[in-house]
C-alpha cells in the first residue's frame, strides 16, 4: 500500500507538467502584441467523441485583453468586454452573465458595467464603481503610488483597509474595517534588522482578542531559516475574528526550520511541536552539478519514502519514488524535450498502467495542443488556437 503525505502531493502538484497554455511564452508574445486571438477547448475520446469548449479571448495589438468569452457549458459568465486608455489602462468592464429563468429552460443575459478612474501620478485605479453606485472602490495612495487605504462600498456595507509603511517601504500594519468603528483585524509586522527577524502579530481591536503570531527569522542572504507559530488558536483557514487569546501568544505552537548549503540551496526542511519533538523532515542532495539528485522524507523520525531525480544539460529526464526497504520503484516518471528545450513529453509509470502526455508548439513556442494517454489509449486532447496579427 503506498504511503502518501500531504507534502508528497504538494511535491507531486508542483513536479507535474502545466496543464494547458504555456503562460510564459504566451503573455510574452501578448507584450509583444503577436496574438489577436486565442480559443482553447478539449475533446474527449470514450463511449463517443465529445467536444468540451473552454473560452476564446480577443487581444488588441498592445497585448491588452478586449473580449473574453466563456464557453463552458454551466459557466454563470457568459462573456467579458473590456476598454482601455491610450496608456493602456482599463477603463471599463462589461460583464455578461447568463442568468437562469424563472419560467422556463432558457437562459436570460443580463450585464454588469464597471468604470475605472486613475490620477495623473500612478498606474494603479483610484476608483473602481458601477454607474448606479451600488458598489465602489475607492483608493488612496502616498507619493510612491502605494495603496495606503482601501474602501469597499456596496451590499449595504462598507469595507475600509489601512496600511502603514516605514521609512524602508516596508508594511508595518494593515488594518481591517468590516463593521462599527473598531478594526475587526490588524495585522501588525515588527522588523529586526540586527537579528534578522520579522514578527508577525494579528489582533483584534473590535473583540479585543489576539488571534496569531509568528516570528520568521532570515538568514544573511535573506533565506528563511526558521519560523515560529504560536498558539495558532485559529490554525486552519477560520476567519472568526472573536476567537483568540486576551494576551500576545507566547506558547509554541510549530516551529519549522531550514537549513542551507553553501551555495544557499536547501538541503533540510524539519518541522517540531511545542515540545521540540520532530514532525516532519526533508533531506535533499545534490549532485556535482548542483541539481536535485535526491530527497528523502521522514514523519515522527521514520523513513515515508524518497525520491531520485536525474537531469542532462539542467533539464529533469527520470524521477523515481522508492518506499523504505524496497529496490522496486512506486512510480517512474520520464521527460523528453524538443531541441528549444521545452517539454514534449510527460510519461508515469505507476503499476501496471503508462500514463502519458504529449505536447506541441507552434513557431512563437506557445503550447497549441496536448494529448493524454493511459496505456496508449488515447483519452483527451486539449487544443489552443492562437491568431496572430500579420
Amino acid at each position: 500500500m503506498k504511503k502518501y503525505t500531504a507534502l508528497f502531493y504538494l511535491l507531486v502538484l508542483f513536479s507535474s507538467p502545466v496543464f494547458g497554455q504555456n503562460k510564459t511564452d504566451l503573455e510574452k508574445s501578448k507584450s509583444f502584441g503577436k496574438v489577436k486571438s486565442i480559443h482553447s477547448y478539449k475533446v474527449s475520446y470514450g463511449d463517443k467523441t465529445d467536444t468540451i469548449f473552454f473560452s476564446k479571448d480577443y487581444y488588441n495589438e498592445n497585448g491588452m485583453n478586449l473580449r473574453f468569452i466563456d464557453l463552458s457549458e454551466y459557466s454563470r459568465i457568459d462573456s467579458i468586454i473590456n476598454t482601455y486608455n491610450t496608456k493602456n489602462q482599463i477603463i471599463s468592464k462589461i460583464k455578461y452573465q447568463r442568468i437562469p429563468s424563472l419560467s422556463s429552460d432558457e437562459v436570460e443575459k443580463n450585464n454588469d458595467t464597471t468604470y475605472y478612474k486613475y490620477n495623473d501620478r500612478c498606474s494603479e485605479a483610484t476608483s473602481i464603481k458601477s454607474p448606479n453606485g451600488n458598489y465602489q472602490v475607492s483608493y488612496l495612495f502616498d507619493d510612491a503610488c502605494r495603496i495606503i487605504s482601501e474602501t469597499e462600498t456596496g451590499r449595504g456595507t462598507t469595507n475600509i483597509t489601512n496600511v502603514t509603511y516605514d521609512s524602508k517601504g516596508r508594511v508595518v500594519e494593515r488594518s481591517f474595517t468590516y463593521e462599527g468603528e473598531k478594526p475587526d483585524k490588524v495585522e501588525i509586522y515588527k522588523y529586526d534588522d540586527e537579528k534578522n527577524t520579522l514578527t508577525y502579530l494579528e489582533y483584534s481591536p473590535r473583540y479585543d482578542v489576539y488571534r496569531e503570531k509568528t516570528i520568521t527569522q532570515f538568514s544573511g542572504t535573506n533565506n528563511i531559516i526558521q519560523k515560529t507559530f504560536f498558539n495558532m488558536p485559529t490554525a486552519g483557514g477560520s476567519i472568526t475574528f472573536n476567537k483568540g487569546s486576551k494576551s500576545e501568544p507566547d506558547q509554541v505552537h510549530l516551529v519549522k526550520k531550514y537549513q542551507f548549503n553553501n551555495d544557499d540551496k536547501l538541503i533540510a526542511e524539519t518541522h517540531l511541536d511545542g515540545n521540540n519533538q520532530e514532525l516532519l523532515k526533508i533531506e535533499v542532495v545534490y549532485d556535482d552539478k548542483k541539481e536535485l539528485k535526491e530527497q528523502r522524507f521522514y514523519k515522527s523520525g521514520q523513513l515515508e519514502y524518497r525520491e531520485e531525480y536525474t537531469y542532462v544539460d539542467g533539464k529533469r529526464l527520470e524521477e523515481k519514488q522508492f518506499l523504505p526497504d524496497q529496490k522496486k520503484p512506486q512510480y517512474i516518471k520520464t521527460r523528453k524535450y524538443t531541441v528549444k528545450g521545452q517539454l514534449s513529453e510527460f510519461i508515469l509509470f505507476e503499476g501496471e498502467n503508462i500514463y502519458t502526455n504529449e505536447y506541441v508548439y507552434d513557431e512563437f513556442d506557445n503550447k497549441i495542443e496536448k494529448k493524454e494517454f493511459k496505456n496508449g489509449k488515447l483519452l483527451n486532447t486539449e487544443l489552443t488556437r492562437i491568431e496572430y496579427y500579420k
